[in-house]
């Protein structure tokens, strides 16, 4: 919807949406700490510990600056430049890079709670 309303150069629109990204990626990033918090191995038990916890690890990586990457798009576009054409440019990117991570989690979703069942 980010995406849509950067091309529409729809900036109320946008004004509204990013905050709430904000949120879902505090959101997600809690999500990833009571993962964390509650895996049943220790990075340094074995090596398929070590692989489960870089996993999600990079991918918290990810989360984490795409939020932050929001956060800062958020507070340019409460402004009057903020929205300038570069501005909406980068919201854009940064809808598509929200895509990635979330495309990237469906594998590494694959690779640590399925895989191991087989």
């Amino acid at each position: 919807m980010i995406k849509k309303a950067a091309h529409k150069r729809d900036v109320p629109t946008i004004r509204i949406l990013l905050p709430a990204m904000v949120g879902v990626g505090i959101l997600l990033l809690a999500i990833r700490g009571f993962e964390f918090n509650n895996l049943n191995c220790r990075w340094t038990d074995d090596a398929y510990s070590s692989i489960i916890w870089a996993l999600l690890l990079l991918h918290a990586s990810h989360i984490l600056t795409d939020w932050i990457d929001t956060v800062v798009l958020t507070c340019l576009m409460q402004t009057e430049l903020g929205w300038e054409g570069r501005r909406l440019v980068d919201t854009d990117e940064n809808s598509l890079y929200w895509r990635y991570v979330w495309l990237l989690w469906i594998p590494i979703y694959a690779m640590i709670y399925w895989v191991p069942r087989l």
